[in-house]
């Protein structure tokens, strides 16, 4: 019986080793997972933390491309207002040069027509002074010939 005894207790002992083993290896593997559900844990609240600000990023992409369209739309209006204003532009710069090239013309013909005034003044002029000579040579020859009828008479 003492060999059976000591059989038990060295059977006791490896058992004890072994339970204390694997005791061991469970304490190791509660560590774990738990390491494991902490990191679990921190995943998931980084994963809400990205998926806040995705849906962040979503609302700003969403709210850009309204600003987007509204900008490329005012820059599509501006764009037509001065194509219309340079249109306009070109229209008032050749109506322009239109009045300029009608001014020189009428310009043109108030010379010609203040040249043709002077020459008129001056023909007018030398008649009134012909008029004039012949009224004077008329009224002397007049006035002689009266004398001379009068001296006959």
């Amino acid at each position: 019986m003492a060999t059976d005894k000591a059989a038990a207790e060295k059977m006791n002992k490896q058992l004890q080793h072994q339970i204390n083993e694997i005791q061991s290896k469970l304490d190791e593997a509660n560590r774990t997972l738990n390491d494991f559900d902490a990191t679990k844990k921190k995943l998931a609240v980084e994963n809400t933390d990205l998926l806040r600000q995705v849906e962040e990023a979503e609302s700003q992409i969403g709210q850009l491309s309204k600003l987007k369209l509204s900008l490329t739309n005012q820059l599509e209006d501006t764009r037509k207002l001065a194509d219309d204003e340079c249109r306009e532009r070109a229209t008032l710069l050749g109506k322009f040069r239109n009045l300029e090239h009608d001014i020189d013309g009428l310009r043109e013909q108030l010379d010609e027509e203040g040249e043709a005034k002077a020459d008129l003044q001056r023909q007018l002029s030398k008649a009134n002074a012909e008029a004039q000579m012949w009224r004077a040579k008329y009224e002397s020859e007049g006035v002689a010939r009266a004398e001379s009828s009068r001296q006959r008479a």
